[in-house]
């Protein structure tokens, strides 16, 4: 862990220290709070009080691993020395990844349960879509992830992947982000009157499809204390102009230039929309870039497009990453986000599991920040979603995404 922390080998979007940051002293890459007891017991010291800290021990990326082969091999993530029950092998050229049980390996399992029954898993890379559904109807595949089109079929009752369907939920959302250190984004009303000038619920919809879920705050639909009657950015037009009118600038005429940048084709079309509903209900001109691949964002944008995924099912992980340290994250992505509300979500993770009391605490904090504008949402994360045999019983997927990159797979039965 201290191993990843260090600034020469952290990712840019924190890696395993968004999750470890908890531990005292982490934000030196000391963390005094780490004392090796035995060869198999590790005691940890929090910073603070952390209600959730077992479900951050279950977190993908803060599996274990030996350290030596980090160290001496560069390619170690294709076949890594872990701990658990299976191995792992990938094969860069083909893309086949296969775990296979320990004891098959010369190795023995010696863990807490029963050996597994499966002897193998394999994940053949196959990147054409209609040869996977072939595969998956021939029944060579015995599992397999669907599009958000192919879902949307499926959802027909006469469909034959009706019955084979199954849906992982997920937590993570999609924002826009406002950099408050830039003008006029310092001013809360024109925050807000950019927050209420677009119909997103709408947009959405138009980008994404039906099934796509708009986010009307930061705790989504598939995380507990989600408020199914929240909407803290209601579409108003005229609540929008008369945040404008109340703001420092007044008119759009004395706002500085709106820049905004995007990559993805889909993210370009909602800016596109979000540009004519400003324009229409505003008069506020925003500059959409579509940037191709190797291209800088302007420094002079205003907005960005972020991304928050979630691994934890506990409104406490979302709020955690909006007032992270800046030790934690080598991007400068903090900066265009103020830390508001931060006694808030200290009091709220505070309380302890079952209180009665925490999940107004959470969704004051969601109101508190969404109301003010400190960011956008857009949509949530699509969830997880499958076709699986039905001879595979007992299917099941956790909310952080197991094997998350999965597209198909056949299990070497028993």
């Amino acid at each position: 862990w201290e191993h990843g922390a260090k600034p020469e080998n952290i990712v840019a979007w924190g890696g395993a220290s968004r999750t470890l940051e908890d531990i005292k002293g982490w934000e030196e890459v000391r963390a005094e709070g780490l004392r090796v007891i035995d060869d198999h017991t590790l005691e940890m010291e929090l910073s603070i009080h952390n209600v959730i800290w077992p479900l951050h021990m279950a977190a993908w990326h803060v599996g274990i691993s030996k350290l030596e082969q980090v160290e001496t091999y560069d390619n170690w993530g294709n076949g890594p020395i872990g701990a658990g029950p299976f191995s792992l092998t990938y094969d860069p050229e083909s893309g086949l990844t296969e775990l296979t049980r320990v004891d098959l390996v010369g190795g023995h399992w010696n863990g807490p349960h029963d050996t597994p029954i499966i002897e193998k898993l394999v994940l053949p890379n196959v990147e054409d879509k209609q040869a996977r559904l072939l595969m998956f109807e021939n029944g060579e595949l015995d599992l397999m992830t669907v599009d958000r089109e192919t879902y949307a079929s499926a959802l027909d009752p006469g469909h034959p992947f009706n019955p084979l369907l199954y849906v992982s939920p997920y937590g993570g959302l999609w924002y826009i982000r406002l950099k408050h250190t830039y003008a006029p984004l310092e001013d809360l009303y024109v925050r807000r009157a950019l927050a209420h000038g677009q119909d997103m619920e709408r947009i959405v919809s138009a980008v994404w499809g039906s099934t796509a879920t708009h986010a009307k705050g930061l705790i989504s639909s598939h995380m507990p204390c989600h408020d199914p009657d929240a909407n803290h950015q209601p579409y108003d037009p005229d609540l929008a102009r008369q945040y404008l009118s109340d703001s420092t600038y007044g008119i759009a005429a004395y706002l500085p230039p709106l820049l905004i940048d995007f990559h993805r084709p889909d993210t370009v079309a909602m800016g596109v929309a979000v540009k004519e509903y400003w324009k229409d209900n505003l008069d506020v001109e925003l500059d959409v870039l579509k940037r191709e691949s190797g291209m800088f964002r302007r420094e002079a944008s205003q907005f960005y497009r972020g991304a928050l995924g979630l691994w934890i099912p506990d409104p406490a992980y979302v709020f955690s990453n909006f007032i992270r340290r800046p030790e934690i994250i080598t991007s400068d992505w903090r900066l265009w986000n103020l830390s508001v509300a931060e006694a808030m979500v200290d009091h709220a993770r505070s309380l302890p599991l079952g209180h009665p009391d925490r999940c107004a605490a959470f969704q004051a904090v969601d109101a508190q920040y969404v109301g003010d504008a400190h960011n956008i949402p857009i949509r949530e994360v699509d969830p997880i979603r499958w076709v699986v045999q039905p001879w595979l019983r007992g299917f099941k997927s956790t909310f952080n995404l197991d094997f998350n990159t999965l597209t198909t797979a056949y299990v070497a039965k028993h």
